[in-house]
């Protein structure tokens, strides 16, 4: 009414808007009568937070509201298309039992979905039972089936932490069926978290605790696999042959050569540049928090740690350098997995501490490798250009080839991609100290490859990293565009790059030949 007279402007109504779809729960309390509406006002909320946390900051100052109402909007949307034929329906249902009464279900009652899990335990106890009275003597059957049941339990408990069990002095036959009932659970367990994984993905309706125990499932499986893969390379590696190392190792040390690249030192202790880049880095480290309401002991400490070295930059910085010359042996990683429900993404625990270490020195070496022009122009993204220049440069470089377009004797042209397939898993920890050192200092080359060597955590499962990096460092970036770059170097050739690179006092900016 206001707006349409011309009282209020359009800002205020986008304004109010944005207040109204954040703050539902205030306004209305409808909360009080369908508790699942928590979702969507703590949803919008965090909206709230995350448009305001780089609004109101710099010269804006607590200005006026952002009047960004679409998100807020959205969620409210689509909560209102999902539940109007739920109340439709749940109305419906309603006022026929009011009218009719209830109808008892004439069926027998099956295993309900919250049993079934311990449904199957007792009919694998019940068969375990059976076996044994089978095979023992009359007079010790009770006693020993006790013991026997547990050893049973504690074999699954080995099976699930993918540890070896073996009982010495057990008989034979007793831990043959032991193993055979393990292996019948193990197939049963498997083929079911196979089985809710493909609901899941395909948008089925699936409870949240399946959900949730399908994650810690599917976490043990990959870590059983990734077990196997460690100690397969340590039973049958190095993957690598001298002969294809020292190929690498060569190409690189030539390519630098030609490039005139002056390796990147140790941080040495008065560095210019040193306050400036911890402070990027503990920005980079604290902007995770900006959002988050409840924190773990863990992320507290981290948090207590970034706020310590904001207020002592020079005792934060001699401790860090302190680690990346001494440090070799680290504390263990743990890991989970983030369930996006099509697929899951790693998530590594790393020690406080040693985090911010590796977020400086990542600062470090992207801030040194730049200045000494290690990455060539054709590695993209790049901080020289955002990506709709990037874009444009793109279709520039196409278009600027001689007669791209003729097509008189029907010729077309083919953009051609490829994929490299598992970079990280693949990267052999030794030859990646040889190829950083030709880069950085020997102390960082070895502090890089120990971070990557270490004990990985879940749970009651362990094993330490020896075969490919760990995603979830700081400078794992560095390492990927670093690697990224002599595999380019083994499939372009050092001529064919040479010639894209330019020389280099003059190099050749992106798609762009002299």
């Amino acid at each position: 009414m206001m707006i349409s007279q011309g009282s209020r402007s359009g800002l205020n109504l986008s304004d109010g808007l944005q207040y109204i779809f954040a703050h539902v729960g205030q306004l209305t309390g409808m909360y009080r009568y369908k508790y699942k509406l928590m979702r969507q006002i703590r949803m919008c909320k965090d909206l709230k937070h995350l448009i305001y946390y780089r609004f109101n900051t710099g010269p804006v100052g607590k200005g006026p509201g952002v009047g960004f109402w679409a998100p807020g909007w959205r969620v409210w949307l689509f909560f209102m298309r999902g539940i109007t034929p739920l109340l439709e329906n749940w109305l419906g249902n309603l006022l026929s039992r009011q009218f009719e009464g209830r109808h008892s279900k004439g069926v027998t009652k099956t295993v309900t979905k919250q049993r079934v899990e311990s449904h199957y335990d007792l009919e694998l106890r019940a068969a375990v039972m059976h076996d044994i009275l089978d095979m023992m003597p009359e007079g010790i059957k009770q006693n020993k089936a006790r013991i026997i049941l547990q050893h049973l339990s504690e074999a699954w408990r080995c099976w699930k932490a993918n540890i070896p069990w073996k009982v010495p002095s057990m008989p034979i036959p007793i831990e043959n069926m032991i193993l055979r009932y393990v292996k019948a659970k193990a197939d049963w367990w498997t083929n079911t978290a196979h089985y809710n994984r493909e609901r899941i993905r395909r948008g089925a309706t699936v409870d949240k605790t399946v959900c949730k125990k399908n994650l810690g499932r599917l976490t043990r499986l990959y870590l059983k696999s990734e077990q196997e893969r460690q100690h397969n390379y340590l039973k049958d590696g190095p993957y690598v042959t001298a002969e294809e190392a020292v190929a690498i190792y060569t190409t690189t040390v030539h390519w630098l050569e030609g490039r005139r690249f002056s390796p990147i030192p140790f941080p040495p202790l008065s560095y210019k540049h040193d306050t400036k880049l911890l402070i990027l880095a503990l920005e980079r480290l604290r902007e995770s928090y900006s959002v988050k309401n409840r924190l773990n002991q863990s992320q507290r400490e981290e948090l207590g740690l970034i706020e310590q070295a904001y207020d002592n930059p020079h005792e934060a910085l001699s401790r860090i350098k302190r680690h990346l010359l001494t440090q070799r042996a680290f504390k263990e990683v743990g890991i989970e997995f983030m369930d996006l429900y099509s697929h899951l993404i790693p998530v590594y625990d790393v020690e406080p501490l040693e985090k911010i270490t590796d977020a400086y020195l990542d600062q470090y070496l992207w801030y040194e490798a730049d200045k000494r022009r290690l990455f060539p122009p054709w590695i993209k993204p790049a901080d020289i250009e955002p990506p709709p220049l990037l874009v444009y440069k793109w279709c520039q470089g196409i278009n600027n080839l001689e007669s791209v377009w003729d097509t008189n004797e029907g010729e077309c042209n083919v953009l051609l991609e490829t994929k490299f397939e598992k970079v990280y898993e693949k990267i052999d920890l030794t030859l990646l100290n040889r190829l950083l050192r030709l880069i950085v200092d020997h102390n960082i080359a070895d502090y890089m490859t120990a971070k990557n060597n270490v004990l990985i955590n879940y749970k009651d499962m362990n094993h330490t990293n020896s075969y490919g990096i760990i995603r979830g460092l700081q400078f794992a970036s560095f390492i990927t565009q670093y690697y990224g770059l002599v595999l380019d170097l083994l499939v372009l050739g050092l001529e064919r790059a040479a010639e894209m690179a330019g020389p280099p006092q003059m190099p050749n900016d992106f798609l762009q030949y002299q």
